[in-house]
């Protein structure tokens, strides 16, 4: 694509996908960063074999122009040097947590219980909803 910066992009998504028709004994697995708004793939890494999605995952934010962009990664994608990454280019983020995550997700649990609490009054923040209809779901987004 030469570089996503050439127009402000809103969203993009981080994520991994299996190929299986590539081979079913050796399927082609890739990490995608898709723009939402033009519903495209920016860019593509394959995740080389013996590794996982966390080794790819950098490789594709390095290609990234992050430039006032939201990006979002599943629970995989919640790594402290994933994290740092971002935050390097100074954007915002939005990533998954899962019970195995254990430490981090308590903490992140502990906290919006406290905040929520207080009805959210000493927090700032903001808020957001989106709604999409496509591949027959409805899919409804609160930030």
């Amino acid at each position: 694509m030469g570089g996503a910066s050439s127009k402000h992009f809103e969203q993009i998504s981080i994520d991994g996908k299996v190929l299986k028709a590539y081979s079913s004994k050796d399927p082609l697995c890739i990490v995608r960063a898709w723009i939402h708004e033009l519903q495209m793939v920016a860019y593509s890494v394959r995740v080389r074999k013996k590794t996982n999605e966390i080794k790819a995952i950098p490789e594709i934010l390095k290609l990234l122009s992050l430039e006032g962009k939201i990006v979002t990664i599943d629970a995989i994608g919640a790594q402290k040097d994933i994290v740092k990454l971002i935050r390097k280019k100074d954007e915002e983020y939005l990533l998954v947590l899962k019970g195995n995550q254990h430490q981090f997700y308590r903490d992140v649990r502990d906290f919006m219980l406290d905040v929520s609490e207080g009805n959210f009054d000493d927090v700032d923040y903001t808020y957001c909803k989106t709604e999409d209809t496509g591949h027959g779901r409805h899919e409804i987004r609160e930030c």
